[in-house]
């Protein structure tokens, strides 16, 4: 069922609202239904852990079968319960030793740690195809949404629950601000193109002008945008992370924005709380990404490990009814 989401694609992120969202339930469906076939499987850090190391209760672990390649660091082997061939062990170092990567022969479990900065996940993945396999999927951790960067992944999938809040509603919001925010129109062409012949920060003007910032760090240096903001700027090219920080600096100029569209590489830049957000809609500035990110689908898990359980065919309505997306709840396969 959830194969045919994921068939296209290469590299395929799992990324969750908050901690026992589902992510790893997620991957094992999906695992489950490439019994067989010669897939990568790795994680952003730690995952696939006997128990959860914050409520010290039992919790999914990653179940493999052969013909799979996992990258995972030398000291989790200890605990698989399949059997496997080590091919090759990687430079990327982790607290838990150097990532390995080894194909399974016999169905079991493993405990997966992968590299722990996207860079080095970048490098983990090409590793991993160059064995041949049809794709990679990605564990991605708590809060870590940079897993779902184009640079690493070409695909992400979404984990909500109540894990995040026991109040519904806010489970349902923030849900809905993260799907927005990974569903971000991308800038029209002729900008795009601008853009990536600089690719420094920069401003476009109506007439097509472009303006280079200076400051090639604007961290620390956040008020030197406000110069170059005026009534002819259409376009504001952030080449790093979009913060409260820099808004703070769009808003005092809030009396010569027109029509201004703030641009960033990916939705994984886009580093704002609600009331930023909240600040730009009031003046109706638009943010859109050079680089699209393909949300797959949402799934969610109405049951929290701290004792939330929201009612499972309300929650699936209410999700259904807030976000535009596919959404299913992998537990039962029940899609909305």
């Amino acid at each position: 069922m959830l194969k045919q989401y994921v068939e296209p694609y290469e590299t395929i992120s799992i990324i969750g609202i908050s901690k026992n969202a589902g992510k790893t339930t997620v991957l094992n469906k999906i695992i489950e239904e490439y019994k067989g076939k010669a897939i990568g499987i790795t994680s952003i850090g730690l995952d696939g852990e006997k128990t959860d190391n914050i409520t010290n209760k039992p919790k999914p672990r990653i179940k493999v079968y052969p013909k799979m390649l996992v990258a995972t660091a030398s000291e989790c082997l200890n605990e698989a319960t399949c059997n496997y061939v080590v091919h090759e062990k990687t430079n990327v170092r982790t607290q838990l030793g150097n990532i390995m990567i080894v194909e399974v022969i016999t169905p079991g479990l493993m405990l997966v740690a992968g590299p722990s900065t996207n860079h080095e996940m970048v490098e983990v993945t090409h590793r991993l195809r160059r064995y041949n396999i049809k794709k990679v999927f990605i564990d991605g951790a708590l809060f870590r949404k940079s897993i779902a960067s184009f640079r690493v992944a070409d695909a992400c999938i979404l984990a909500t629950g109540a894990s995040f809040d026991d109040d519904m509603n806010k489970v349902l919001l923030e849900t809905k601000k993260t799907v927005d925010q990974l569903n971000l129109e991308v800038v029209v062409p002729m900008h795009k193109i601008k853009i990536i012949k600089y690719h420094k920060h920069m401003t476009i003007t109506v007439q097509g002008r472009i303006r280079v910032i200076k400051n090639e760090n604007l961290l620390g240096n956040e008020e030197c945008i406000e110069e170059y903001l005026n009534p002819k700027v259409r376009v504001l090219y952030i080449n790093g992370a979009l913060t409260n920080k820099l808004v703070n600096h769009i808003v005092n100029k809030w009396n010569v924005i027109e029509d201004l569209t703030v641009v960033v590489n990916d939705p994984s830049h886009i580093l704002l709380n609600k009331a930023s957000i909240h600040r730009l809609e009031m003046m109706k500035v638009k943010i859109k990404v050079l680089n699209k990110t393909n949300l797959l689908f949402v799934t969610y898990n109405p049951v929290s490990p701290n004792g939330t359980v929201f009612d499972n065919e309300e929650f699936g309505r209410e999700l259904s009814q807030t976000i535009e997306m596919p959404i299913f709840n992998v537990v039962n396969y029940m899609e909305w």
